[in-house]
């Protein structure tokens, strides 16, 4: 059986190669008309990567270039299982990215670690490992996205306060342990992630839905 995250993107790649891929944006991005005027205009592949296990697997996968009769803008609305500008998929980037601001003991290099062992990026079919592993470098740089997601957060919590003035994620504190940073810069760009992996979680259980990469493609990255 394969792992469901593989799944996912076999079956999406398979519907944009076969054209029976469907655009879930009601109005261009860009002009903010156009119902029912955005048409499939091309495709192109990328490789992403995710972590199973100790392994670093890659997929190449078809991605949707959509276009406005109207504007004639083009644009990729992501899959799910990705983001704009990261190689690897939207669950490992998130996954590793929350648990190393949840777990005070973590630091960078610890984080990337599976049970204490590096991950291998997986080699060429049927032959050794790759001598590269999963570097700290790379969670690194991750939150350099989540931290600039300032309107996607805000955004988010708009939606919350308005299904639920009193939900908890207003009043919940989530303090960076002090080892986790050497600047007041750094410390605000980890304090605003988990502000928003607090309030990803409000958001799907309120409405079932998730920030990434929907929302963030909208008010961030259009």
């Amino acid at each position: 059986m394969l792992p469901e995250i593989l799944a996912e993107m076999e079956r999406y790649s398979k519907a944009v190669e076969e054209k029976t891929v469907t655009c879930e944006l009601e109005t261009c991005l860009r002009c903010g008309k156009g119902t029912g005027e955005l048409r499939l205009h091309d495709r192109r592949k990328r490789t992403f990567r995710w972590v199973l296990e100790r392994l670093v697997k890659k997929v190449v996968v078809w991605l949707a270039r959509w276009k406005c009769r109207l504007c004639g803008a083009t644009f990729t609305l992501y899959p799910p299982f990705a983001l704009p500008y990261k190689r690897y998929v939207t669950e490992t980037v998130t996954r590793l990215s929350e648990s190393y601001l949840e777990k005070d003991e973590l630091t960078y290099r610890k984080a990337v670690l599976q049970d204490g062992m590096p991950v291998f990026h997986e080699g060429a079919e049927g032959g050794p490992l790759d001598e590269r592993t999963l570097q700290h470098s790379t969670l690194y740089r991750w939150f350099s996205l989540f931290g600039a997601l300032e309107r996607t957060r805000r955004e988010a919590l708009r939606l919350i306060r308005q299904r639920s003035s009193r939900s908890g994620v207003f009043r919940r504190i989530l303090p960076i342990a002090p080892w986790k940073y050497r600047s007041d810069e750094r410390r605000k760009l980890l304090g605003r992630s988990r502000q928003l992996f607090s309030a990803e979680k409000e958001l799907g259980a309120l409405f079932g839905t998730s920030i990434f990469p929907r929302f963030a493609t909208l008010w961030a990255w259009s």
